[in-house]
């Protein structure tokens, strides 16, 4: 069996025990949504989450809207581009960047645009009925802890699952994507705030508190089924990495997307958004999900390899297109566990 089979039927022996765990999660998303007082119809994100760029170009916080608290510089630590926040939380069955995506979701349902942010839910809930961070995020058994137990879902103790959120939190700060309090704070993790998308300090060297992005930002914007069907739960962090610079590489390029399809450069690739061969393959699957077509062309196989391979010949890279976001409507673990076959 090759590597990328073999990692497709890892991925789906995982995933399959621990149906309700994802279905448990997403119901739970969709009761914060119906609860919060907005309920909106998407989810923005700001593009300095994808992008390494930020880093060493010296963001200065425009397009954050006119607040002045954010219309600052960003304070530069290197001369060389730094991983942009996503990768930095692209860890193989982890849950930082799970938790981080859920954390804007769940901020957006409950704050207007340009409105800052204070977390007021509890990592484990208090009372019947109360939705927490426990309950909106997907932790799943590791695969020793899935193939010993039956084809029910797997349930992990309330510790275990509490010990994995916060070692998420700790990632999520050294990423500079959440403030936690005082190491000696008994609340250190149940009061975590969330930090601005770009994972960069001022240049007062302060963190940048999470505001809801302004109407007339630019933005990536994530329909809300994205959450509600447990998609942010069901794909892998390089799969939704991956899936996140193609779509947004098809909002920068709307009519090539719509026409030809869109591509990004080896270079591009690594370089701006950080995303390295291994997880960019994750297109082979996000095709299967439904979520990307990859175009056809003469000059491939059906697998995408090249055919009549020629050193001297200038390869030209995958070119993708965005499915509608119809896609969403459909529960995700059962797309995904489907696409693994």
């Amino acid at each position: 069996m090759s590597r990328s089979l073999e990692r497709v039927a890892q991925r789906r022996q995982l995933l399959v025990p621990q149906r309700e765990v994802v279905e448990r999660a997403a119901g739970a998303c969709e009761a914060a949504w119906s609860e919060g007082r907005l309920r909106p119809s998407s989810v923005s994100v700001r593009p300095s989450l994808l992008s390494s760029t930020t880093a060493s170009a010296g963001y200065t916080g425009r397009g954050h809207g006119s607040s002045s608290s954010l219309n600052r510089e960003i304070r530069e630590e290197s001369g060389s581009p730094q991983p942009s926040p996503l990768v930095q939380l692209m860890v193989p069955r982890g849950i930082p960047m799970q938790l981080y995506l859920v954390g804007l979701f769940e901020a957006q349902c409950t704050r207007r645009p340009g409105e800052s942010v204070q977390n007021r839910r509890p990592l484990r809930a208090n009372r019947a009925a109360q939705v927490a961070w426990l309950d909106l995020l997907a932790i799943l058994a590791k695969s020793k802890e899935a193939r010993t137990t039956s084809s029910l879902a797997v349930s992990l103790p309330t510790a275990n699952r509490l010990r994995q959120i916060k070692n998420a939190l700790e990632s999520l700060q050294r990423a500079r994507l959440v403030e936690l309090g005082s190491a000696r704070s008994n609340g250190r993790f149940e009061s975590f705030e969330l930090l601005d998308e770009c994972g960069q300090y001022s240049h007062a060297g302060h963190p940048i508190r999470y505001r809801v992005p302004d109407r007339d930002e630019t933005t990536l914007k994530l329909p809300i089924q994205f959450f509600t069907n447990g998609w942010v739960h069901a794909l892998s962090p390089a799969e939704m990495a991956t899936y996140l610079m193609l779509r947004h590489i098809s909002q920068i390029y709307p009519s090539k997307h719509g026409t030809d399809g869109v591509f990004v450069t080896e270079k591009q690739r690594c370089e701006v958004y950080g995303i390295g061969r291994d997880a960019y393959e994750s297109h082979i699957l996000l095709n299967r999900y439904g979520l990307v077509e990859r175009v056809k062309d003469s000059a491939r196989r059906p697998d995408g390899r090249i055919a009549n391979y020629q050193t001297n010949k200038i390869l030209q890279p995958h070119r993708f297109q965005i499915a509608s976001d119809t896609v969403f409507a459909q529960r995700a673990v059962d797309t995904v566990i489907q696409g693994l076959k």
